[in-house]
């Protein structure tokens, strides 16, 4: 599941740096099958996808990150506990 998370921080932060917590509001965007998606970027509104779409949603500053980007894969759980089992 491809997704992106569109957010501003307000002071700069070096190339690499692990960021687990949202600064500011921001818009996480589901892209689906979609290689174009179309939201705006407000500075008195914030973030905004036309007419409230179901691939858009609004997050909280101070919402965690890794919650929002990863998802569980019981596949890949599974190919997990192969590798501790093998000797």
């Amino acid at each position: 599941m491809e997704r992106v998370l569109l957010t501003f921080a307000t002071q700069p932060f070096r190339v690499g740096t692990v960021i687990v917590q949202m600064f500011a509001p921001g818009l996480l965007i589901d892209m689906g099958t979609e290689q174009r998606r179309s939201v705006t970027f407000d500075i008195n509104q914030g973030w905004a996808a036309s007419g409230n779409p179901p691939w858009a949603a609004n997050v909280d500053s101070g919402d965690l990150i890794a919650p929002l980007l990863m998802q569980y894969s019981m596949q890949l759980a599974a190919q997990v506990e192969e590798v501790k089992i093998l000797p």
